[in-house]
């Protein structure tokens, strides 16, 4: 049986999902306000999935089956409308800006902990005498990789930022053993930026990944993960609040990267 709130059980299961029931799961992350209104025909369509993936899902989840899950994202349908589960209705301007404050200020002391020093410093040591260095990101992580590269560019590090998915495959063919290729996603789970790490790989290229779920297709594909912590809500990747989580891993290893470099210069 399935306990607590179905986005947070979703969230938890990632680490045991088939590929295609994390395709699903994915889907389930970012759309959970629409599923309530979903046949499992219209499910498995805009998730990319067979009908079976649904069911399969469904009951790793811990429901019987479809029609338990979808009960259960009714049961919470209300709630998850809001933007940050925390924040009611009847909270005025005041309320609203301290508990928006409260849950960036606890993303981001979260991150602070599940960022793991050691990936930290062993990214730095990939970057610093890196020939040039690759991220790829698609929506708002695309934005967050540009942030990083203005700030690597300043370093006097080369940098380019590649947010269209059909080049991310041909660029990632172009890796060589100096380079560096970063691949931002939220959730782990976008394929395209996968399968960029996974050719750069087999190219010799060092590869950085950065998301909130470490046991994800991007997270596997990596050889250093950095990994942040982010929050469940119903505008999914694209709330502030998990972008701010990735702008603060990328500027911590900014960060670290400039003090290497400032050190090693003569």
């Amino acid at each position: 049986m399935a306990e607590g709130h179905p986005v947070d059980v979703v969230r938890a299961s990632f680490p045991r999902l088939t590929d295609s029931e994390k395709m699903a799961a994915e889907y389930l992350l970012h759309h959970y306000p629409e599923v309530p209104e979903m046949s499992i025909r219209d499910l498995s369509q805009s998730a990319k999935v067979s009908e079976a993936t649904i069911v399969r899902l469904s009951k790793k989840l811990g429901y019987s089956g479809f029609p338990h899950m979808k009960l259960s994202f009714a049961k919470t349908a209300g709630v998850h409308r809001q933007v940050y589960e925390t924040i009611g209705r009847d909270d005025d301007a005041t309320q609203l800006i301290d508990k928006t404050v409260h849950l960036f200020s606890e993303s981001l002391r979260q991150s602070s902990q599940t960022l793991d020093p050691s990936m930290l410093e062993r990214a730095v040591q990939a970057l610093v005498h890196s020939r040039r260095v690759v991220f790829a990101g698609i929506g708002g992580s695309g934005a967050v990789a540009e942030v990083a590269r203005q700030r690597l560019l300043e370093l006097g590090l080369f940098a380019v930022v590649c947010v269209d998915p059909p080049t991310m495959p041909r660029l990632a063919r172009t890796a060589g053993p100096s380079d560096v290729y970063l691949g931002v996603s939220h959730l782990g789970e976008t394929q395209e930026v996968a399968d960029f790490l996974r050719l750069a790989n087999r190219s010799g290229a060092g590869t950085i990944g950065i998301t909130s779920i470490a046991d994800s297709t991007v997270g596997q594909q990596c050889s250093i993960l950095l990994q942040n912590f982010s929050y469940p809500m119903w505008l999914g990747p694209e709330a502030g609040i998990s972008r701010a989580s990735q702008i603060l891993v990328l500027d911590i290893l900014c960060m670290a990267l400039a003090f290497r470099m400032s050190h090693e210069k003569p």
